[in-house]
């Protein structure tokens, strides 16, 4: 293992991207958390990563593990890591269970304890089991079946999610969400024992890893998934409110016309994540057909749905732009297209100030570069810009050297002060466990420093229109009032200065952040779009080190 890791390691001594190398590595880092043979960790995008919201430096990984001579993953077993560095250390807790398993999904309950849910072969039968550590990274977990209240249950490809309350007799602990008929959506009612019932919502989630599931700080829960049957390659949303005990009806946000032939229908992931408390999902969309087949050498796209997007449901998502030339897939042994597995995750910037959140997006992305036909892929991260309802800015996260294969990236569902998130990074392209050739990977814990995002500054509609400043100034915004775009003009006196635009309702809640970041000496001009804001009087505030001013504008609709 210590070779592997070293061999890789040395790749990380500088960065091919945009940005020079040491302004990236001060942006990112990256630790070895460990290593496998068995490299197929979803079929989809997994939730490999969770960071406690309550204390940024306890951050669990998870994640599918066999040795190289294992090479028909008889003891493929989960693997538990626990860091309480924020990263910066990695240790090796438990295998959960001892057992063979695979496909692990982990979440933390408000106590911060991980709650993992996996495929595990016990009395004779692989199915979803969860399991629940009795404290922060001790690796003393209670087994929770659900075998043991549904003589019936086969779910497979489980996802969990660790609700708020932890307290009181009756409380629901957890949602476990799989690929089952008979019972989709069940409600943990215990951490200690298997105790179990049925949600009243039934969706049909035959598709492996083809759903997501979130919560939200206001206390919703939202599971986003793929439709099947006559709603093949469609996507749906539903919500609860009640914890989980009853959802609304499934709604769908993205309907796949079937032409007869191929057309651009829904994949295998859908993403979801609460960014202040309104649900997104990203999905990805290629060309599929009424029987599932899809091209994987022709076009394809991510897509972002929101529930305050203006229009109607299902045509109110929209396409992620992006910036970059997109290669189609030609190998065999991986479910890929050109751009796929999106995985969003929300980032708590400044933990003193309330509403301080961004929302951020990873994905693959194919490369030209193969081995055998066999394509790499590359990791690249993005991030939400709430004035144009889309993601700006895109952040390669490769090592420098040889090209190497970076897969399943996963973004912690919330993350404190850096954005957390995990990835596997092979030396050779493809699925060792679906045909490819054989090669350890190692899985990675990657962080963002958001504090030096600047080095990066996605905020590309902030245009520069003078080099000239003698102090700060805040402009009115023009037109005044306005519907639904106005551009707001400010000056900035030194060079490397930290400045942030945010726009406020009439109870002082953020709704947007125009500008974050540093800026050098000049005047600056930026668009702002509230084509999904309600009529009435809105505030913008510009500040910096030594410099406050705030202004008011109305928008008419």
């Amino acid at each position: 293992m210590k070779k592997v890791i070293f061999t890789i390691a040395l790749l990380l001594t500088a960065v091919v991207n945009p940005l020079k190398a040491q302004d990236f590595n001060q942006l990112v880092t990256y630790k070895p958390v460990f290593n496998t043979l068995y490299d197929l960790q979803s079929t989809s995008s997994p939730r490999n990563i969770a960071q406690n919201p309550m204390d940024r430096e306890d951050i669990h990984i998870v994640m599918t593990h066999s040795y190289y001579n294992d090479v028909t993953f008889q003891n493929k077993v989960t693997k538990y890591f626990y860091s309480e560095t924020q990263g910066d250390s990695w240790s090796f807790i438990a295998d959960v269970p001892i057992e063979n398993s695979s496909f692990p999904n982990i979440s933390l309950t408000s106590g911060g304890y991980a709650l993992i849910a996996n495929h595990s072969f016990t009395g004779g039968q692989m199915s979803v089991k969860v399991y629940s550590d009795v404290f922060p990274g001790l690796g003393s977990f209670n087994r929770l079946n659900p075998k043991n209240q549904f003589t019936n249950y086969s779910g497979l490809w489980g996802k969990v999610l660790g609700l708020n309350n932890i307290q009181g007799v009756g409380d629901n602990k957890f949602i476990l969400i799989s690929a089952d008929n008979s019972s989709p959506v069940l409600i943990g009612k215990s951490l200690i024992t298997s105790n179990f019932m049925n949600s009243s919502s039934t969706p049909d989630l035959d598709i492996a890893e083809g759903y997501s599931i979130a919560k939200s700080a206001g206390g919703k829960i939202g599971v986003a998934f793929l439709g099947t049957g006559v709603n093949m390659n469609d996507v749906f949303f539903m919500e609860s409110t009640d914890h989980g005990n009853t959802f609304s009806a499934p709604i769908k946000i993205y309907d796949w016309v079937d032409n007869g032939s191929y057309s651009f229908g829904a994949f295998r992931t859908v993403s979801l994540a609460y960014y202040h408390n309104f649900p997104y999902v990203a999905f990805d969309v290629v060309n599929v057909n009424s029987s599932g087949s899809y091209l994987p050498d022709a076009s394809a796209h991510l897509r972002i749905w929101s529930s305050i997007y203006p229009g109607a449901d299902p045509s109110r998502s929209r396409e992620v732009e992006l910036p970059f030339t997109k290669y189609n897939y030609t190998g065999t042994t991986e479910t890929l297209a050109s751009v796929c597995r999106p995985s969003l995750g929300v980032l708590r910037i400044n933990e003193s100030l309330i509403n301080d959140y961004a929302l951020f997006m990873t994905y693959n992305v194919v490369t030209q570069n193969n081995i055998n036909g066999e394509n790499f892929t590359d990791v690249k991260l993005t991030k939400y810009l709430p004035s144009t309802l889309n993601f700006l800015g895109h952040l390669d996260l490769k090592f420098q050297g040889q090209q190497l294969d970076y897969k399943y990236p996963n973004l912690s569902e919330y993350s404190v002060g850096k954005l957390s998130l995990g990835m596997l990074v092979d030396s050779m392209p493809g699925s060792f466990v679906n045909g490819g050739q054989k090669s350890l990977a190692t899985y990675y814990f990657t962080s963002i420093d958001q504090s030096k995002y600047w080095l990066w500054n996605p905020v590309t509609n902030v245009e520069t229109i003078g080099s000239i400043a003698e102090s700060y100034s805040l402009s009115q915004n023009f037109p005044n009032p306005f519907n639904p775009e106005t551009k707001i003009k400010f000056t900035v006196p030194d060079n490397n200065a930290n400045i942030k635009l945010n726009v406020y309702d009439i109870s002082g809640k953020v709704i947007a952040t125009l500008v974050d970041g540093y800026y050098n000496k000049g005047e600056y001009s930026v668009n702002f779009n509230a084509m999904n804001l309600s009529a009435g009087t809105y505030f913008y505030k510009l500040t910096s080190e030594n410099f406050s001013e705030i202004k008011k504008m109305v928008l008419l609709k």
